[in-house]
């Protein structure tokens, strides 16, 4: 279990007014967005198409995985000093997660997903974690989405 609520991180971002913890954006079940086993944008229904996973890359999702199994989804606000844009704790409000990161989708599929997240301090739990990735696994298939073959074999 990963925490936020709390943290000597929560704590840092609360005195530079950083944290987005009661911030009012748009929160997704990734189960809500799938469709045939693809990812559907639900503004305009079209396949889910994000940027490569790069540093610094905008329309990136962020993904946290919640004690109950489920997936939530938000596009990375970016610029973390922007009132009202998503970050990790949005997506539960700073409850403890399972996992957290961010997800990249290619025509609605998964196609790529790493561990970073500042807020919940999860880099390089994918490598050293089975609780980690069995979280991310367990979450992926009760959504039902379409998983490239690379990460099914790092999930494993």
């Amino acid at each position: 279990m990963y925490y936020y609520e709390g943290s000597d991180e929560q704590l840092r971002r609360l005195s530079n007014g950083t944290d987005h913890c009661g911030d009012e954006t748009e929160v997704l079940d990734l189960r809500r967005l799938i469709t045939d086993g693809l990812a559907m944008d639900p503004a305009t229904r079209v396949l889910l198409e994000t940027p490569a996973l790069e540093p610094k890359a905008i329309g990136v999702y962020i993904y946290a995985v919640g004690r109950d199994g489920d997936m939530r989804v938000a596009r990375n606000g970016g610029n973390r000093s922007v009132r009202g844009i998503a970050k990790h704790e949005t997506l539960f409000r700073n409850e403890p997660v399972l996992a957290a990161g961010e997800v990249q989708f290619r025509s609605g599929v998964i196609t790529a997903l790493n561990d970073k997240s500042g807020s919940y301090r999860t880099v390089e739990r994918l490598a050293s974690s089975a609780e980690f990735r069995a979280a991310i696994r367990t979450a992926l298939e009760h959504s039902g989405i379409q998983v490239h073959s690379s990460v099914r074999s790092m999930l494993a």
